[in-house]
């Protein structure tokens, strides 16, 4: 999907560790007034939890006369 990117793109975290990841939204080529959805599939060794695991994402694009003096920050959200 060209408008996310992860960083990292791949790493390894222990059974009961944690880790940041950025999720990168960018709208820059995209229609304003329409929303575009993907999923991002994470790979883990749980055995109890399908593989991979998808995080939805959407983006919606505003119109720059829309958003002035406003600030958006994504939802990320863990489905079980």
């Amino acid at each position: 999907v060209p408008w996310v990117s992860v960083a990292p793109a791949s790493g390894t975290v222990a059974g009961d560790g944690q880790t940041e990841t950025e999720v990168l939204l960018d709208a820059t080529g995209l229609t304003a007034g329409m929303c575009y959805t993907a999923s991002l599939g994470l790979l883990h060794g749980d055995p109890g939890w399908e593989n991979p695991v998808y995080l939805p994402l959407q983006l919606c694009v505003a119109s720059p006369s829309a958003v002035e003096g406003r600030r958006y920050l994504p939802l990320v959200v863990k489905m079980q």
